[in-house]
């Protein structure tokens, strides 16, 4: 579960940066299970794991906070829907949230 949480926020900053920065491509949808298959995630021990999550989250706050003002407003097309930066990154969060919640109802209930 870290390691998808991990690739889904470059993912997701990369999306926010494209649209925030002004770049006019569709940005197309991933593969889930694609990635999740061909990560590698469960050769990387507990701790790299940790670690690639918290530093992948500490990476996304910062360039977020450095954004210049307005450019969250910016819109884009990712998944072939019109979306501004703001919103990727507030999907970003809704998606880990979400993963959070099944980790604790499945596992921690």
């Amino acid at each position: 579960m870290l390691g998808h949480l991990s690739d889904i926020q470059t993912v997701f900053l990369n999306r926010a940066l494209y649209i925030s920065r002004g770049q006019s491509v569709a940005l197309y949808p991933i593969e889930e299970q694609l990635w999740v298959g061909s990560a590698g995630h469960a050769e990387l021990g507990r701790e790299k794991l940790l670690d690639l999550y918290a530093s992948g989250a500490a990476h996304v706050q910062s360039v977020v906070s450095s954004l210049p003002p307005g450019s969250l407003a910016r819109e884009g097309v990712a998944n072939e829907v019109e979306i501004t930066a703001e919103e990727v990154i507030l999907y970003l969060m809704a998606h880990e949230m979400h993963h959070l919640r099944v980790i604790r109802e499945r596992y921690l209930g």
